[in-house]
């Protein structure tokens, strides 16, 4: 009896044990449950003062006037990273938030022109961009005519249409203000360089040497663009202080563009160099060669930056970029290239049956991704290829006003850089033809120029140009 009274009160005492055990873990995950609705409830309220801040200030702006609004809207909508604005800036009816703050400009600019009676002036790049804008238009009939997804269409047009704010730019851009819209793209690059720094040191881990995480996205693109911009700047911009600021912005964009490894962006980049100096050498009103040195002494800088980043982190960023360039010749093994020439492939099929118009938007290109870590189909209404998705979707004629437009536009900045005699007039001219010069060339390897936000950056550009250009041809005739 004895041992059974024993076998009783360990039974009892290990019920007693368990069922104490049992409430801790209750306990314990209805504690973990509170702290995350707690913490999620924090973070959406976080987000939501966040997005409410930023409505409040989008709409200060906007009241001002249409030329800062128009500014406004290409720097909210660049330095924005994009999966914040697809995750908590989604506005009614599915717009981004760069969507409604262009639905605003455009009927700010409305206002302003029924106000004040203000007419489009007449530029030479009125009709290249109408044209295309007629055919992106027609394009849509293509595609419904042909069946296409509606929604899929909806997706593709939506991007071509952001080129409607080169109207806007021409009609209420200040004559005063193009180096202002210089001064904040170097502002934005900086910015996105400093977003790159901060998420790649975030990735990485300092305490292992070599380590390396790739950072890439759509608003990279304003890294060679930056750094070429400040290359001009350092050779024709007006005023020694933009100087001294373009060298500190300098630091965080070319460590920025480092850690890219992006090819495709270090190639065009070097081609917009290589433009700038034929833009020097070609230059009737330069008096020697002293400032010769900045355009080798830039690209120059940022490998140096990019060496000592390495020495100070012990990060593998240059054995990564030697690994990368050293696949182009065996580009069997690199999935990015191979990925790219199988969804060319297709895309060219479909180009050759439909080419004069193309098969409309909504049209996609379908291809297998093996070599990655969860292969899959992958649907897409564009490739890797502004030109083939070009073709794809207008075809000739849809890619030959696409190339009226920045062909006529680089021919532009080329006479107003030779001709004016103003600096801040040939520091736009000559920013425009080395970043596009790099950007058509970037355009064999992405689809930007056709298929992201940073089109407002393009629009407002060819607009600042087409005005410059009017008023150039204006006082050439009162010359005369």
């Amino acid at each position: 009896r004895s041992a059974e009274r024993r076998a009783a009160c360990t039974a009892a005492s290990a019920s007693l044990s368990a069922s104490a055990a049992a409430r801790r873990s209750a306990s314990e995950s209805v504690s973990a449950a509170a702290m995350h609705r707690v913490t999620s409830r924090c973070c959406v309220g976080q987000a939501a003062a966040a997005f409410l801040v930023l409505i409040v200030v989008s709409a200060y702006v906007m009241m001002s006037s249409v030329s800062n609004a128009t500014l406004f809207l290409i720097f909210a909508s660049t330095i924005i990273p994009g999966y914040i604005s697809e995750d908590f800036l989604i506005l009614p009816m599915d717009l981004k938030f760069a969507e409604g703050l262009f639905l605003a400009v455009l009927f700010l600019a409305l206002l302003t022109a029924l106000k004040d009676r203000v007419a489009l002036p007449p530029t030479r790049l009125d009709r290249p961009i109408s044209l295309f804008l007629a055919l992106v238009v027609f394009s849509c009939g293509v595609g419904i005519y042909l069946g296409h997804s509606v929604s899929q269409l909806l997706r593709d047009v939506r991007y071509p249409l952001y080129y409607c704010l080169f109207f806007v730019v021409t009609a209420f851009f200040p004559r005063g203000k193009h180096q202002t819209f210089l001064n904040v793209i170097i502002l934005i690059a900086f910015i996105v360089g400093v977003e790159y720094l901060i998420e790649f040191m975030s990735l990485i881990n300092l305490s292992i040497s070599g380590t390396f995480e790739r950072v890439a996205r759509v608003e990279g693109l304003l890294l060679p663009i930056g750094t070429l911009i400040l290359g001009v700047a350092w050779l024709y911009a007006p005023g020694r202080h933009i100087r001294l600021v373009g060298g500190i912005a300098l630091i965080p964009i070319a460590l920025a563009f480092v850690l890219t490894v992006g090819r495709g962006m270090w190639i065009s980049a070097g081609t917009g160099f290589f433009a700038l100096g034929f833009l020097y050498l070609r230059d009737r009103q330069r008096i020697g060669l002293k400032n010769a040195w900045v355009i080798a002494g830039v690209p120059l800088m940022v490998i140096a930056m990019g060496l000592v980043f390495q020495a100070v982190t012990q990060t593998g960023v240059m054995a990564v970029a030697a690994r990368r360039l050293a696949r182009i010749q065996t580009f069997e093994e690199d999935h990015s290239i191979s990925g790219r020439l199988v969804s060319y492939q297709n895309a060219l099929t479909k180009i050759e049956r439909r080419p004069v118009m193309g098969g409309g938007h909504g049209e996609t290109v379908t291809f297998p991704v093996v070599k990655t870590a969860v292969p899959h189909i992958a649907i897409l209404g564009a490739v890797d290829n502004v030109y083939l998705t070009i073709l794809l979707r207008m075809g000739v004629v849809g890619l030959a006003a696409f190339l009226w437009i920045y062909l006529r536009g680089l021919r532009l900045a080329y006479r107003l850089f030779q001709h004016s005699d103003q600096g801040d007039t040939r520091f736009f001219a000559a920013s425009f033809f080395a970043v596009y010069s790099a950007l058509l060339v970037y355009g064999m390897a992405d689809s930007t120029m056709m298929t992201t936000r940073l089109i407002f950056i393009h629009a407002a550009s060819l607009g600042i140009l087409a005005q410059l250009s009017s008023e150039w041809d204006l006082e050439a005739r009162w010359a005369n």
